[in-house]
């Protein structure tokens, strides 16, 4: 039996060398492991020290560049069709947007992203809000969701973006682990490195390794160093990595050339640990804090921020000691903390020894990989037959792509709509509610409110007719309320065409042929729609959907398009012959009273 193939997609050649190397070698032994990325002429050493089956160069650039990012993704999607992936699994923000929609338009049935850090975390505004939905995007278009930290699955589930039933932290976190062959307490390397820069044996340094930028604390490292010294001559800065700020500049300014040394970027980290006696890390963002395990499996005592990324790379006071992130007098005194006791920063560094070898080893994480892989991937799932059926492949695909067109093509109508709501409907925009979706499973719908919160003198809802503002009328006869499903659809959880997603307390009352209107997604429009919508009875509407479920083709769907354009146009069919909306569904052949509390309208 031919192996299963897997793709990983990255940004840069750098991301599947430092952070999957040893994942994809391990995996490579029962699949073919394939990579994408941005790759050039100068990644190829790179790139052939992998164990890699093939590869593949497409612009998936760092930075938002949104011409060649739709083309990427419709790269992305070829290769993924030309190659039948049975998974894909992407690294970072960019490089998971693009393989998530090219993964879900060409039909790979395992979409996997891991989540390794927050840029939004630190942002404010418009600018936060488009990287987070970006993030949100990403994990909707993913049928699988990594993280690697329980601190940072937190925060995301937190904030929305995943759902922590839905996502999953190997052991204790870390992406790749730390290779303890490399990552170890070498004394006799100490005096050799230092001796390089010039530092002499009796200081006692300070380490950071990372990229310097101001979301990683440098300038209240450089501020809290630079205090620290003015009580203790003894200790030394050392500072390495890119300077993505010009931050190295910053220390010239603030300290005396004796004091510190900026060593710029470095092929091998696991050396200038072995000089340093205190790891700091005071980034103000961080996914998981790789550098604070690599430090302490060198048996280096860490000072690392209280950023919710480092909460499981760090155990405070036992592995190293917190501070407050973004205040240099909080991490002025942890620094001299240690600056003042030799015991201390010994005890600190035995136990994140022996903590980083217990838990996060690179064999250790390598070996919950693989575990992943082959529980994901034991039953055998082609790929032909998966994208084969119209209902499984193209009318996915088909609502992804025309959801995000009509997004972009409404955008004036929906913000016009939100003006007039907010004006008009007592700040009140979006109506949302708990329905039921493919096979039942529930999800929430979105739709632009149309009605008040009017109550009776007994505290009741009042009817819908007295409830539905002018405004709120207006909108539903022109059946813009439906817009902001358009979301749902780029989610996943419905599609464009399909039977109207209904009540929750309506599932027990259908008959066993009724309840497979649930057999396929829930639709904005339907071919009930397009035949009576509001004024043909329940019976009519789910004989309607039963005949969509078992006739779903592609001349139907464009057939049920055109009809409601036309349907739309003409503005027929929103109000049954009894109310401003569909009557309440009873039970087979039973219509009652009006929905009441439930806002709610057959194509609505």
């Amino acid at each position: 039996m031919p192996k299963q193939k897997i793709c990983f997609i990255v940004s840069t050649a750098f991301t599947a060398h430092a952070f999957l190397a040893g994942h994809i070698e391990a995996l490579s032994e029962e699949h073919e492991v394939y990579l994408a990325g941005n790759f050039s002429e100068e990644d190829m050493p790179v790139l052939s020290r992998l164990k890699i089956a093939g590869y593949m160069s497409i612009p998936v650039h760092r930075k938002i560049k949104p011409v060649q990012d739709v083309r990427a993704v419709i790269k992305l999607a070829k290769y993924f069709r030309q190659m039948k992936f049975s998974a894909i699994h992407s690294v970072t923000p960019k490089a998971g947007l693009a393989a998530a929609a090219a993964g879900r338009l060409a039909g790979v049935p395992n979409r996997i992203h891991i989540f390794t850090g927050q840029v939004w975390h630190t942002k404010k505004g418009i600018f936060r809000f488009i990287l987070k939905t970006i993030d949100r995007l990403i994990a909707a278009l993913s049928t699988n969701i990594l993280v690697d930290g329980s601190s940072q699955r937190e925060f995301l589930a937190s904030e929305k973006v995943i759902k922590k039933e839905n996502s999953l932290v190997f052991g204790k976190g870390s992406i790749s682990g730390v290779d303890l062959r490399a990552f170890r307490p070498k004394e006799n390397l100490r005096s050799e490195i230092r001796k390089s820069m010039s530092i002499p044996e009796e200081k006692i340094v300070f380490l950071f390794l990372g990229r310097l930028n101001r979301d990683k604390g440098i300038p209240e490292l450089i501020e809290a160093f630079r205090r620290l010294k003015e009580k203790d001559p003894r200790v030394f800065l050392l500072l390495a990595g890119y300077d993505e700020e010009d931050l190295a500049a910053l220390a010239r300014e603030r300290l005396s050339p004796g004091d510190f040394y900026f060593y710029g970027p470095t092929a091998k980290p696991q050396e200038l640990y072995q000089a340093c006696d205190i790891f700091c890390l005071p980034s103000h963002r961080e996914g998981f804090g790789s550098s604070v395990i690599e430090a302490s499996a060198c048996a280096k005592a860490v000072i690392a921020s209280d950023t919710y990324g480092l909460m499981d790379a760090m155990i405070d006071n036992a592995t190293g000691l917190r501070h407050k992130a973004g205040d240099a007098e909080s991490l002025f005194r942890k620094m001299k903390q240690l600056s003042e006791d030799d015991e201390l920063r010994t005890r600190l560094g035995e136990k994140g020894e022996k903590y980083v070898r217990e838990n996060f080893s690179s064999e250790i994480i390598t070996g919950y990989w693989k575990s992943f892989y082959g529980e994901l991937l034991k039953s055998e799932v082609s790929f032909k037959n998966y994208r084969s059926a119209y209902r499984r492949l193209i009318k996915p695909a088909a609502d992804f792509i025309f959801s995000l067109l009509l997004m972009a093509l409404m955008l004036p109508v929906f913000a016009v709509t939100i003006l007039l709501l907010l004006i008009f409907n007592e700040g009140k925009v979006f109506f949302l509610q708990t329905r039921p979706g493919l096979n039942g499973s529930p999800f929430r719908i979105i739709k632009f409110r149309t009605m008040n919160e009017r109550k009776d003198e007994k505290g009741d809802l009042l009817p819908d007719e007295k409830r539905l503002t002018p405004v709120g009328k207006m909108i539903r006869k022109l059946s813009i309320d439906e817009i902001p499903q358009l979301f749902n659809v780029i989610k996943g959880d419905m599609s464009l065409i399909g039977p109207r997603p209904l009540l929750p307390e309506y599932l027990p009352l259908y008959s066993s042929s009724q309840k497979r209107r649930h057999e396929v997604k829930p639709g904005i429009t339907g071919w009930a729609q397009v035949n009576g919508r509001n004024q043909v009875s329940w019976e009519k509407k789910f004989n309607m959907d039963i005949y969509y479920v078992d006739n779903i083709n592609f001349s139907l769907d464009l057939k049920i398009a055109v009809l409601t354009i036309i349907k739309i146009i003409k503005r027929e069919g929103v109000s049954s012959a009894t109310s401003q909306t569909m009557e309440k569904f009873s039970g087979s052949g039973l219509l009652k009273v009006s929905a009441g509390a439930q806002e709610i309208k057959i194509c609505s």
